[in-house]
């Protein structure tokens, strides 16, 4: 599902599923609590939607060591200072690296639910 261009994408969730099946399933869960939700198979298409709207990311702990989410970073680093785009990443326990760390930081308004949900 995807919102037209006549419509505010500004509420949608946006995530990136480590699997096809996985973002059905989250996406079908969402919808039923009436959230839109988007799910776009890699990072690199995240971007454009986030240029078009979004309410929320969702994220897994495999995005952490995605090459393009330097991209992320970059993109949350440029909201203007009123905007403040939530992160919602799902992590097993005690995956806490310093990259993943240093990537959690970056991304600001991140909140952490241990996987599996």
């Amino acid at each position: 599902m995807t919102c037209a261009l006549s419509e505010s994408c500004e509420n949608r969730a946006l995530l990136v599923p480590p699997t096809g099946r996985d973002g059905e399933l989250t996406c079908a869960f969402l919808g039923r609590a009436g959230i839109q939700a988007v799910a776009v198979p890699a990072l690199e298409q995240l971007l454009p939607e986030l240029e078009r709207g979004a309410g929320a990311v969702l994220l897994t702990e495999e995005a952490i060591t995605d090459p393009r989410m330097g991209q992320l970073i970059g993109w949350v680093e440029q909201q203007p200072s009123w905007s403040d785009l939530p992160v919602i990443m799902q992590m097993r326990g005690g995956s806490e690296a310093a990259a993943a760390l240093r990537v959690l930081k970056a991304l600001g308004n991140v909140t952490l639910l241990e996987r599996p949900a």
